[in-house]
């Protein structure tokens, strides 16, 4: 069955917390979507019906500041589906999937999903080259450069707080870090970044690795086919040479040939 509900979560002493409320939810019993015990919790409840029942969070949850707390979650039910799974044959697949076959559109799913798996790995192993490059780097770095760095992570944590709605203090004392302790971590992550930054500018140069205008044009391209016509029109001209998403592009895919050098060898 497929359940429609309200609810949300209360810590030990009965407050609300914020990131456990949630309206007009679906979920299909089985399917193991929420936290362990919560969907068992929902079986024999009909619509308008309410429970309230206690679960502790898993120790490997998303949300870290629950993790291995209990939650007291109070659930209303708006509504209780029979779910009917079509079977997925030619006909369907036709019909609905525009696809020719059932085993084409399995085959489609599946090539998408290696495609998918191929670049979680690609990217797992970017960080560790780029993460083994910075620690093998040496340089000295002034301190004016640091501090610059240490200005625009902050800038850039600011405007992350601000589009999440949130305060510097509420982000602070969520994560019961001081503004000291934060300050030193946007300097180290501020060095770290520069380290890197300046050990592969120079290894590009060893390397002499080099993108051309055409690949450029072609990655832009790429980048944008996926928006709508009238969109891409209006962001097409930032990809233009001399544009700050032009040289950010070039970059980008400059490394990229860095990295494939090493990756591949």
């Amino acid at each position: 069955d497929q359940v429609t509900m309200d609810f949300w979560g209360a810590n030990a002493d009965g407050t609300e917390i914020p990131q456990t409320r949630s309206q007009s939810y679906r979920a299909i019993l089985g399917s193991k979507t929420l936290i362990p015990g919560f969907e068992d919790a929902l079986v024999g409840l009909q619509k308008g019906g309410e429970k309230t029942f206690t679960l502790t969070f898993p120790e490997k949850s998303e949300a870290k500041d629950l993790r291995g707390k209990p939650v007291t979650f109070h659930v209303t039910v708006q509504n209780v589906e029979e779910v009917h799974q079509p079977v997925l044959d030619d006909a369907f697949a036709k019909t609905h999937l525009h696809a020719s076959s059932a085993k084409e559109f399995r085959d489609t799913i599946r090539s998408s999903m290696v495609a998918q798996e191929e670049q979680i790995d690609r990217q797992r192993r970017e960080q560790l080259l780029l993460e083994e490059i910075r620690k093998a780097t040496v340089i000295d770095l002034a301190p004016e450069l640091i501090a610059d760095e240490t200005r625009s992570l902050l800038a850039e944590t600011q405007r992350q707080l601000a589009e999440a709605k949130t305060t510097m203090e509420q982000w602070l004392k969520k994560r019961g870090k001081t503004a000291e302790q934060f300050q030193a971590e946007i300097a180290s992550r501020a060095e770290q970044r520069l380290t890197l930054r300046f050990a592969v500018q120079e290894l590009i140069a060893q390397r002499q690795i080099s993108v051309t205008e055409e690949e450029v044009r072609k990655a832009a391209d790429d980048l944008l086919a996926p928006l709508p016509p009238d969109e891409r029109r209006s962001v097409k001209a930032a990809y233009e040479p001399g544009q700050n998403a032009y040289e950010q592009l070039k970059w980008q895919k400059t490394v990229e040939k860095l990295l494939d050098q090493f990756l591949s060898a």
